[in-house]
């Protein structure tokens, strides 16, 4: 896998898109982008199928024109679950216009294109060393930072669960955690402090909770295709049901990573420009 962005989108989006593009390459963050790397006598499918599987993250533009196409629909699908299936990968949705997005998506939503900027800024902090821990002073910590009260709460599902798998990584990789810088959509870049005593077991039930938000994802999905595609028959109103239920038990493990992460941390500061 390489450090690629895999940009989705619908032709008629085409201007919006290359100025995202252009965002991105003044940063350098390379961008797999169809135009660019589809040639004449390719075969789209395996093109795409390759851009995927070879790219780290994506990027959906949803539209009218998106979700109306064939091609695009299945991009989606597909990043959808590649985004369940590899906890790594991340996935923002730039919404173009009002056309509601899939459920599973919604939490990856960004504003519009006005948003071009700080996306881009969000993927270069994400792929630059910055990522990495670094030390911050025990006590007086710089002007520039400044505490963040209940900072769990404050973050979008995304961040939350990407900030549970740094967390862990930190962890298991250090013997005494050292504080980490770690860029998030609401707070811009936050340092985060662990606790010496991560407690019993905590570490543990944090990835439990993680791989359980994954699987709830996952059968989330299957159960919305499942009643999209239709022909369920008598079977409708308990694959409804299922789905409730399922809705039910990921908002608990989210609830449940935003306590660990919180029983984890000693205090998050947010970085001033």
């Amino acid at each position: 896998m390489n450090n690629k962005v895999f940009f989705s989108y619908s032709r008629e989006d085409e201007p919006n898109v290359k100025g995202f593009k252009e965002a991105f390459e003044l940063r350098n963050i390379p961008v797999w982008i169809d135009y660019e790397e589809i040639g004449v006598s390719s075969s789209l499918s395996h093109s795409i199928n390759e851009g995927l599987k070879n790219s780290r993250d994506s990027v959906v533009f949803f539209s009218e024109s998106y979700n109306a196409k064939e091609w695009p629909r299945a991009e989606c699908n597909a990043i959808t679950n590649l985004m369940i299936a590899e906890v790594d990968r991340d996935v923002v949705v730039v919404r173009l216009d009002q056309t509601p997005v899939p459920p599973l998506l919604t939490d990856r939503i960004w504003s519009g294109s006005d948003d071009r900027q700080q996306i881009a800024d969000w993927f270069a902090t994400k792929y630059s060393d910055s990522s990495a821990t670094l030390t911050v002073p025990d006590s007086n910590p710089p002007s520039e930072v400044a505490e963040i009260i209940n900072f769990p709460s404050r973050l979008d599902h995304t961040s939350i669960e990407r900030l549970g798998r740094k967390m862990i990584e930190v962890i298991r990789s250090n013997t005494t955690p050292l504080p980490f810088k770690f860029y998030t959509k609401n707070e811009g870049n936050i340092i985060v402090e662990i606790l010496d005593d991560q407690g019993s077991g905590l570490i543990e039930d944090l990835d439990h909770q993680l791989v359980l938000s994954g699987y709830h994802r996952r059968h989330i999905q299957e159960f919305e295709q499942e009643l999209a595609i239709g022909g369920l028959g008598a079977l409708t109103g308990a694959f409804k049901v299922r789905l409730e239920q399922k809705i039910e038990e990921l908002e608990k493990a989210r609830e449940a990573i935003r306590a660990l992460i919180d029983a984890l941390t000693m205090r998050a500061m947010a970085q001033r420009n």
